[in-house]
């Protein structure tokens, strides 16, 4: 479901490409709610213009904003430097990412997915992907039956940098032992 990626697109736009991500899964959300909130904003303002009318509209324009937003800019993709052994690399990330309950989906010499789900509203899908001498991360919210949630309250960026902290801290041993 979260395994293919479109790897060549994602290195060159430096965001994450999901290949099965259809236009309507990914923006469901982002068309209906906001627009359900503008539309009854609206609604209010029709009905008689006051004060609380006006603010409605206003704070559901101001939702959408923020919506489209944080929903664009989830797609980054971290770079981290790394000089060392990918595979030796791989092989680690895979092994913490199972010891913190994340189940892996697919992992090659270009890329690593995998998905962790979660106990409140939704789980998160994660993308790490190889290219010359840097490591791209991405973490995001994972595509529901309802659409698309973008909003982590921090919890996406936590686990990014978890793996960044990972990376950077086993990145002079691997370079070591591949020196030797």
């Amino acid at each position: 479901m979260f395994e293919k990626i479109d790897f060549k697109r994602s290195i060159a736009s430096l965001k994450i490409k999901w290949e099965d991500n259809g236009f309507l899964n990914r923006y469901s959300g982002l068309i209906m709610f906001p627009l359900i909130s503008i539309v009854v904003a609206i609604a209010f303002v029709l009905t008689s213009i006051n004060i609380i009318s006006i603010l409605s509209f206003l704070g559901a324009v101001v939702f959408l904003i923020i919506w489209i937003y944080y929903t664009r800019s989830n797609d980054k993709l971290i770079i981290v430097n790394f000089q060392g052994s990918t595979t030796d690399l791989r092989k680690l990330i895979e092994f913490e990412l199972k010891q913190t309950g994340w189940q892996v989906f697919r992992s090659n010499a270009q890329f690593i997915t995998a998905h962790k789900a979660g106990s409140w509203l939704v789980g998160s899908k994660m993308a790490v992907l190889f290219h010359k001498d840097s490591i791209f991360i991405n973490a995001q919210n994972q595509d529901g039956f309802r659409g698309y949630f973008p909003f982590s309250f921090g919890r996406n960026k936590k686990l990014t940098n978890q793996l960044v902290i990972l990376i950077n801290s086993i990145q002079p041993n691997l370079t070591q032992s591949t020196t030797l």
